[in-house]
């Protein structure tokens, strides 16, 4: 039960959950899911980001112990599961300051443990009103998990060309016809708004750290990791202060209408794809 918070506050060096900025009466809720090799601090400067923008803020760590010997991380479901024990500890500590109005955020393979979560929550009942999921170069390998039916939530992925971890090659898990990548994951996903940007030459874990990943043939071709990080910051704050704070200012860039120039001006190639709730579908030609 370890993770690093961050919340609005007046002022800095305060860490008491108790001096949080008396801006606004209470704030909403993201919390991050790390993938696999990865460790929770790592997202700091994303959870600082959130923090400025007016959200309470929390990476989780889901690594564990075997053996006396530490994990990199859990599985799908484990690191779903734990999400809902971090999620009652941050609610008891900011009481009436965090507002029952919850994004969740994953990388890797926690990009695809948020839509475990969201399932699981809805399905045993769970009381935390979890609004909007979003993956970060998600990994697809526990399941063919769906954001569907009851659990569906607005949903986003952020996956890059260069990724050299999650590439989308043939399937290799029992039960799985498509590439398992951020792909498959949107496409299943159904019943909400969705958007998916796919970055040009971004690698998997430049959206956080470095290009630490890069093939070794692709190496020289993939692009800076601050630029990756520029779009981590301005997506997925985007995204969440679009649904969680009731800010529709934010939606063209999920349609691919505009960007910010925090990324425009980095001269990076993204790609948007957007479906609504309006959409009706004439054929899909997946029948016989």
């Amino acid at each position: 039960m370890k993770a690093h918070v961050y919340f609005p506050a007046d002022m800095p060096g305060v860490v008491d959950p108790a001096q949080i900025s008396g801006a606004q009466p209470n704030y909403p809720l993201i919390v991050i899911i790390h993938g696999n090799g990865h460790d929770y601090a790592a997202y700091d400067l994303l959870l600082q980001h959130f923090a400025r923008n007016g959200f309470i803020t929390a990476s989780i760590d889901v690594r564990y112990v075997n053996g006396g010997v530490e994990s990199h991380g859990m599985a799908g479901q484990g690191r779903a599961e734990a999400l809902f024990s971090h999620l009652t500890v941050i609610k008891a500590k900011f009481g009436a300051n965090v507002q029952n109005n919850i994004g969740i955020m994953g990388h890797s393979r926690g990009g695809e443990a948020v839509i475990k979560a969201a399932r699981i929550n809805q399905q045993q009942g769970f009381p935390h009103q979890i609004n909007v999921v979003a993956s970060l170069a998600p990994t697809d390998r526990y399941g063919t998990e769906t954001l569907d039916g009851a659990w569906t939530k607005p949903y986003f992925v952020l996956y890059g060309s260069r990724d050299g971890d999650v590439r989308g090659g043939p399937p290799t898990t029992a039960g799985y016809t498509v590439a398992q990548c951020g792909f498959s994951l949107y496409d299943r996903a159904n019943g909400n708004t969705k958007s998916m940007c796919f970055l040009y030459k971004a690698t998997h874990n430049g959206f956080i750290t470095s290009n630490s990943d890069a093939l070794p043939v692709e190496s020289a071709d993939v692009i800076d990791p601050a630029i990756q990080k520029a779009y981590t910051w301005a997506y997925m704050n985007a995204f969440f202060r679009w649904h969680l704070k009731n800010e529709p200012q934010w939606e063209g860039m999920f349609k691919g209408e505009w960007k910010p120039a925090s990324i425009s001006s980095t001269g990076a190639k993204s790609y948007i794809r957007y479906i609504d709730t309006t959409l009706k579908t004439v054929d899909d030609f997946e029948g016989p």
